[in-house]
């Protein structure tokens, strides 16, 4: 387990984010978030067995998904998907650099 302090509050907008501790933490959770989102959920399509059905798929793909935003969300705001961090890009809620 890796415990990281950071002392400083990070900025809305501003080149001061990547000097912060806390900045790359967040890009830390979010690439891992982004790693597992890949491996468990877009695994959970791949037929093991005969048996699988749709309702498994979206069991695995659903609880997984919730399990790894509830992880991160409270270090980076969990945007595993890019796609929700360019779109609050987009809407002027986070910084280029974040």
């Amino acid at each position: 387990m890796v415990v990281v302090v950071c002392s400083k509050e990070m900025s809305i907008v501003g080149l001061d984010d990547v000097k912060t501790c806390r900045f790359w933490v967040a890009v830390l959770a979010e690439f891992l978030g982004t790693m597992l989102l890949v491996l468990v959920a877009c695994g959970s399509c791949q037929p093991f067995s005969q048996g699988v059905d749709v309702v498994r798929i979206s069991l695995a793909f659903g609880f997984s998904v919730a399990t790894i935003v509830w992880v991160i969300a409270h270090v980076s705001g969990g945007h595993i998907n890019p796609g929700v961090t360019f779109a609050f890009f987009v809407a002027r809620k986070i910084s280029i650099l974040r």
